[in-house]
């Protein structure tokens, strides 16, 4: 790490110009800058690479039939501002950032395993389950934005947006794909579905959603607490 520890006048700064490490089988960095005299505050940006997210569940305590879900490699990067007065602290989170995973198990999540479900039937449980997924988010204090999500397997698509509140609270409308060759189909359109790495997501969702909007058969709507959505089905 390289930081610097100045005043500007009264204020106070701690500028933490870089930081990089090895951590949870993959590296991080971050820059960021905080004023240590009132109102105190921070603004940074940081970014995860090749990180085993089995890992991350050492951080939580959760059921063992739970942590099987958390798998695969994630890459973010993050821009985050923010008050560091406890009173304040969540209110005035203002961030955004773009998450990828790559071979993931995400249609055990509480939200899309019933749309997997539902768009499956109960029968095909193995949905090829090992994909890749992309999130496109901002936060404003206690709302998360997602503005762009999809989230692909060998046998099902789904992609969305909406809103999830910090107290659990979603807003989200999901369209869904049962298609076996989802991502062949898609890619003789020469639309990417998902970018690499080093790539942008934004805007390639969308496109490909509108260029694929006759063969999305599913539409969902899903409200509700996270521990028990409630999911509809948007007719056609």
């Amino acid at each position: 790490g390289d930081a610097i520890v100045r005043r500007e006048g009264p204020i106070g700064i701690v500028d933490i110009r870089s930081f990089d490490g090895d951590s949870l089988g993959g590296t991080v960095s971050a820059k960021v800058q905080f004023i240590t005299t009132k109102p105190r505050s921070y603004a940074g940006t940081g970014s995860l690479r090749e990180i085993n997210l089995e890992e991350l569940t050492t951080f939580f305590e959760l059921p063992e039939k739970e942590k099987h879900k958390l798998v695969g490699r994630g890459f973010a990067n993050v821009e985050l501002s923010g008050d560091l007065e406890k009173e304040t602290a969540v209110d005035s989170l203002r961030g955004r950032g773009r998450i990828e995973v790559f071979e993931g198990d995400f249609f055990q999540l509480p939200v899309l395993n019933p749309v997997a479900k539902a768009v499956t039937g109960e029968k095909k449980r193995d949905l090829g389950t090992v994909g890749e997924a992309a999130i496109l988010l901002s936060v404003n204090g206690r709302t998360i934005r997602v503005r762009e999500a999809a989230f692909s397997a060998p046998l099902l698509g789904i992609q969305g947006d909406g809103e999830i509140t910090t107290d659990g609270q979603l807003d989200l409308n999901l369209v869904a794909a049962p298609l076996a060759d989802w991502r062949d189909k898609f890619k003789q359109t020469n639309i990417p579905i998902l970018s690499d790495v080093t790539g942008e997501v934004a805007g390639a969702i969308q496109r490909t959603l509108n260029a694929a909007t006759r063969g999305l058969l599913y539409e969902f709507r899903v409200r509700g607490d996270l521990k028990k959505p409630e999911i509809k089905t948007v007719p056609s």
